[in-house]
């Protein structure tokens, strides 16, 4: 995806889906992400800073001709979107602790209380106890 100049974020018309998981995908790799305009993706991504949206098919082509046209800048917003999600707590990492954190406060056992007991050293010795 890095190495489009332009990927593509479309969502499911027969899902009432508001975001996708290439919402957090093409950023997290590096790619400048022309995505459809919802409230949920705006929640993510600053419209025009760390990712570009549209709303219909005449502002998705507008859009593709400028940033074709704006490298520059298409390669600011990608390299703000990555940052977003690095420092955003939007990685797998992030998720897995949210679920964690969720399941233990329903008192269903004990899990990692914190991104750092997610580290990759840490998982082996946490597993075997």
């Amino acid at each position: 995806m890095k190495g489009s100049k332009i990927a593509l974020c479309f969502l499911a018309k027969i899902y009432p889906d508001q975001i996708t998981y290439r919402t957090f995908e093409v950023p997290a790799c590096g790619g400048f992400m022309l995505a459809q305009r919802t409230a949920e993706q705006l929640r993510f991504f600053a419209e025009g800073r760390e990712a570009a949206y549209f709303s219909n098919q005449a502002e998705m082509l507008d859009k593709i001709r400028f940033y074709l046209d704006h490298v520059d800048l298409r390669k600011k917003i990608a390299a703000a979107g990555l940052r977003r999600c690095r420092l955003g707590h939007n990685t797998h990492q992030d998720r897995v602790a949210q679920i964690l954190d969720f399941v233990r406060k329903k008192g269903e056992g004990t899990y990692p209380r914190s991104r750092r007991d997610l580290s990759p050293a840490s998982l082996p010795a946490r597993l075997e106890s």
